[in-house]
């Protein structure tokens, strides 16, 4: 099954960004200044058209293991508009 990959939250660490990278997330090119602690942080690019990421998972053992990886997802679409995979990493409204 396909799905279309989101993240919840937009603003990452070194650690956090290089994971999701491997997923083709893009983050902007400088990392920003942050007010809630003094380091550095990436923002997800804007996801505009052309540039959403999907992701193959067949079967229940891989998304399993998708989960093991990184961590709480939120599942939902349909087959007439598409399903939707996020990870669930931050507030989300």
């Amino acid at each position: 099954m396909k799905f279309n990959l989101s993240t919840s939250r937009h603003l990452y660490n070194d650690k956090d960004k290089e994971q999701l990278e491997k997923l083709g997330f893009m983050f902007d090119s400088e990392p920003k200044e942050h007010y809630i602690d003094d380091g550095k942080k990436w923002y997800i690019d804007d996801f505009g058209v052309g540039k959403h990421i999907f992701i193959e998972i067949n079967t229940l053992e891989e998304l399993l293991e998708f989960q093991k990886t990184y961590g709480l997802l939120i599942i939902g679409g349909t087959e007439e508009d598409g399903f939707w995979l996020e990870i669930y990493d931050g507030y989300r409204e």
